[in-house]
Order: C-alpha cells, then structure tokens, then sequence
C-alpha cells in the first residue's frame, strides 16, 4: 500500500491546486476524474485532473519521503490547503487516508484515474512565447463557433510556419484573424484548438512565460511554468476563408478606435434582442451615424466624426460582433472598409496588416 509524507510551500500549492481542480470531471462518467491525483516520486509532487476532454499536470517542488499516488476530492483539497496557515504544509498518507495539515480527507486508489494522454512518436515541436500565444488566442476566439453544427469551426485554426504564425476563427457571420511574428521554430501547420481548450491555455499563461508546444495532429500539448496540459484536437478542414474577403472597396472610414468602441456602448443600451445596430456612413459631412431603437426603451442615434473616402452606406450590424472586433487592435484609429450589399465590413488598425475583423450584414 503506497505511503508517503511531503512538506510543500503552501501559497504555491494553494494556487496550482485551484488551478488543477477546475480541471476536474464528471463523476458519474468515472468516479476517479472528480478528484485530484497526487503523484508522489523522488522527483517531486505532480497534482492531475482531467475532464477526459482535458488533462493538466501540475508539479510542485516538495521534500519527499516515501513515493505513491492517490485521489481525493478536488475542491475539499483546495479549500483546505488555502486556508491553512504557514508557510509549509505537510502531506501524509497511510492507510488510505490523507492528511493534509490537521485535516484528514477520505481517499480513493489512483487505479481508476487516466494515465496522462500519450503522443504518438511522429509528434511536431516548437517553442512559443507567452505573449504571442495569448495575443493569438485573444484576437480570435470572440469568433470562435458555439454551435455544434459544424465542428471544424468550434476552434481556432492555427498554422505556424518557422518565423510566421496564423490563426483564424469563423462562426459563418464573421471572421478574425491574427497574422505574429515568431522566432525560428520546426512548422506545426493546419491544426484546430478546441474554443475551450484555448480559453484554458489562455486562463494558464502570463506574458512572461515561455511554452513548448508538442502535437502529432490529433492531440496537442502546451507546456510553460510547470503546468502541461494536453487536449484533443478538433478533426475537419478548416473552410478557405480568403475566397470571401472582399480585395475592393466602395467605401473606406477611418475613425478613433476608443470613440467608436464608446458610441457602440451608448448604442448598446437601446439595442434590441438581436443586438442590432444601423450604421449610416456620410462622406460629405464626414461622420458616422449609429441607430439603434428598442420598443420597450426607445431609440438612439449616436454621431462621430470619421474620415471618410467613397460612396454612402447604410448598413446594419450586429452590435456586439462589432464591439468584439475592436479589442484586439492596437492602433489608435481603426479602417472601417466597405463593399455594400450583403457583403462583409472589413476592419482593421491603422497601420498594422496583423490581424483582420470581417462581420456580415444583419438584416432587420
């Protein structure tokens, strides 16, 4: 019977076990995968816990005495270590019970529990930087499909060639996509991250860390700071988006990113249950116009200056796919381009070619 006795530092523990537990599953799926599993080896200590979607490792430095495994319940650990007090807390098993400070939690064999997901041989490996990934991950998921419909696009596209990297997201009424820089590093091309999987990556990382990514086209794996999580990858061709990307224009505004994004969350309070929103584009008197009405609130129409080039618009929008394209963008103006028709509003920064907004006309 396995039987061991670690001292780890307990802030660290406490704050790589919250993130671990949220990783937990379903019990009724496995009783095993609604619990923590502790690895104890000479090593160190390494926290899992997998939805069976997800598997995420955690390792902790630690004095060791003793090796073996064990599961307990996930959110009784975490609030247990959190609230303990010093600056060490003692883990001890024997006898199938775990003691965790003065506490004693009931626990369960690692039998049951998954082994971690393992890569096939023929796998793809490249270093990342922290920044680059979350910048990646925050320009394109807001684009990301929720519908199951079609599941090539409930995730981000990712094609990472040895000094460039893409990602694209669609959900069929609008497009974002994110062009980086990268240092030199083997192509990992053509994968689909899962929407949750890169939401979890982007919770993981800071800007300062550093992650390996390894994938053999059906799973991938992110290792930075301690932390390796491995997810599934979505199977499917990712649609030839650049077929619908308007290369002309008949109208082109280029306004103050912070006024547009202000006269939109002005706008959104009398916007209607489909977030809709008129923009009236007006060469000659160099504005835009935003309306939005609401039969239970009443109406209102904003107006801010644009530099304006080309023929008059008016087009309706959905408002929020709009407020979602803005945040990305680091310029201080935003280009608003226009074909007319039920063609797609194309947005991007002023000056910077790295990231590109496309959302549909939305009729009334």
């Amino acid at each position: 019977m396995d039987k061991f006795t670690v001292i780890l530092p307990r802030e660290e523990a406490a704050q790589r076990i919250a993130v671990v537990e949220r990783f937990t599953g379903n019990p009724t799926t496995l009783p095993a995968v609604a619990g923590v599993q502790i690895l104890v080896e000479k090593k160190g200590v390494t926290l899992r816990a997998t939805n069976l979607e997800e598997f995420i490792e955690a390792s902790i430095p630690a004095k060791v005495e003793g090796e073996g495994s064990v599961v307990v319940p996930g959110v009784v650990f975490s609030q247990v270590v959190s609230t303990s007090k010093g600056e060490h807390i003692t883990l001890s098993l024997k006898d199938g019970v775990l003691q965790v400070g003065e506490a004693k939690l009931r626990a369960l064999a690692s039998d049951d529990f998954p082994s971690p997901p393992s890569l096939q041989t023929k796998q793809r490996e490249r270093g990342i930087e922290g920044e680059v990934l979350m910048n990646i991950f925050e320009a394109t998921l807001p684009a990301v499909a929720t519908s199951t419909i079609k599941p090539e696009l409930t995730g981000i596209y990712c094609n990472l060639d040895e000094t460039q990297g893409l990602a694209a997201a669609t959900d069929s009424f609008r497009l974002a996509e994110k062009r980086v820089s990268l240092e030199r590093g083997d192509p990992i091309q053509g994968i689909i991250i899962p929407r949750r999987s890169a939401a979890s990556v982007l919770r993981l990382l800071n800007k300062r860390s550093s992650a390996t990514i390894h994938t053999d086209g059906k799973q991938c794996r992110f290792s930075f700071d301690g932390f390796v999580y491995t997810t599934r990858l979505i199977e499917g061709t990712f649609p030839d988006y650049e077929r619908v990307v308007p290369t002309t224009f008949a109208t082109k505004a280029v306004i103050e990113k912070e006024v547009f994004a202000y006269a939109l969350k002005r706008t959104a309070i009398f916007s209607d249950q489909f977030s809709y929103v008129r923009l009236t584009v007006d060469p000659s008197a160099g504005v835009i116009r935003l309306f939005a009405s609401n039969q239970q609130v009443g109406e209102v129409q904003e107006e801010v200056a644009a530099a304006v080039e080309g023929d008059p618009q008016e087009v309706g929008f959905n408002l929020r796919y709009l407020q979602e394209g803005l945040p990305p963008i680091a310029a201080q103006r935003v280009i608003l381009q226009f074909v007319g028709g039920n063609k797609p509003l194309v947005i991007t920064g002023e000056g910077d070619s790295s990231y590109r907004y496309l959302t549909m006309p939305m009729n009334r």
